[in-house]
């Protein structure tokens, strides 16, 4: 987590916005683990990679859309704006991630034998 931490310093040239990104990380456990809860799938190894990955996910995005705040607060607009037009024009790169990797894992999420699940 702390070279995560250091790594999102750099582009983000700020020492408190990776802490926003990292704190929305939990938030994506959770969603798995009711997910797992609704499905009435029992947690293993797989899922634990899977939530890994779509903590990966998370955290891509997140950087998408901090960056392109970052760059409109520089050219002059109000952070509230700013974070409008950011999602606004980063929506379609952000679901376009997103949808990618839900739609890579879905063959190994439906896989019925006993080793996949």
């Amino acid at each position: 987590m702390v070279l995560i931490y250091v790594l999102m310093t750099v582009p983000l040239k700020s020492y408190w916005q990776p802490f926003i990104i990292l704190a929305i990380i939990p938030f994506g456990f959770v969603g798995a683990i009711l997910g797992h809860l609704y499905l009435d799938l029992a947690l293993s190894s797989l899922s634990m990679f899977g939530m890994l990955a779509q903590a990966g996910v998370v955290v891509n995005d997140s950087l998408v859309m901090l960056s392109r705040h970052n760059e409109l607060v520089a050219e002059g607009i109000a952070p509230y704006g700013a974070i409008q037009a950011a999602a606004t024009s980063r929506f379609r790169a952000i679901f376009l991630t997103t949808a990618t990797t839900v739609v890579g894992l879905l063959p190994l999420h439906s896989e019925t034998s006993g080793q996949a699940q």
